[in-house]
């Protein structure tokens, strides 16, 4: 399954985060955000996941089941390789989601628990069929969780995590889902602070009482 993706190698020492885009979009939304990661020397691989933008596979709009969209996740996985055949070790690597590639990015942390940090932008209790909330609570690493308040759905999801996941880092932009949060300079500087500092660590520590 050819897949497209467009790679910047970090500075040395630096991280590198895989970006996870949402249904019907591609990697391209990323590109502003591309750009202030590249000046911060955080290294970037963002991924067009199978049927959407210029990959392979069936248009996304034929995926009539959970398990079509399930098969993402293997996607990440060659992400993840890929990444890692550049000399990037998992615990300098996280995961940036947006929207259901917020669901998908849980999962694969959860899955993988060499990876360093997961970010997740208007996560949702379940899309598609694929929920968030088993996923996020089995992550022991920072994670960092974040929706408008005016995107109802993951705003409320937000909200939800954040009790179950009383050591994640939370932020809230001004509008928009996912990666149109962005939008927002302010969340989008915390953002690439927390990506900074954050996906370099091996353990999520608990928040203080």
């Amino acid at each position: 399954m050819p897949l497209a993706a467009g790679w910047v190698a970090p500075k040395k020492g630096r991280p590198v985060v895989i970006l996870l885009h949402g249904v019907a979009a591609a990697r391209s939304e990323w590109n502003p955000l591309i750009d202030r990661l590249t000046e911060a020397g955080i290294g970037s691989l963002a991924l067009d996941f199978r049927g959407h933008g210029e990959s392979g596979g069936p248009r996304f709009d034929r995926f009539k089941t959970t398990e079509s969209w399930l098969r993402l996740e293997a996607d990440i996985r060659a992400a993840v390789s890929y990444v890692a055949g550049k000399g990037v070790p998992k615990s300098r690597l996280g995961l940036l989601g947006a929207s259901i590639g917020a669901n998908l990015a849980a999962r694969a942390a959860a899955a993988d628990p060499g990876l360093a940090c997961v970010a997740l932008l208007s996560p949702g209790l379940e899309y598609r069929g694929i929920g968030v909330d088993e996923a996020a609570v089995k992550i022991k690493r920072p994670i960092l969780i974040a929706a408008s308040s005016g995107d109802r759905y993951a705003f409320e999801t937000v909200q939800y995590l954040r009790r179950a996941l009383p050591g994640a880092a939370s932020l809230q932009a001004q509008a928009g889902h996912g990666a149109q949060m962005l939008a927002d300079g302010e969340f989008t500087a915390k953002l690439l602070t927390w990506l900074g500092e954050s996906c370099r660590k091996t353990a999520r520590t608990p928040a203080s009482p």
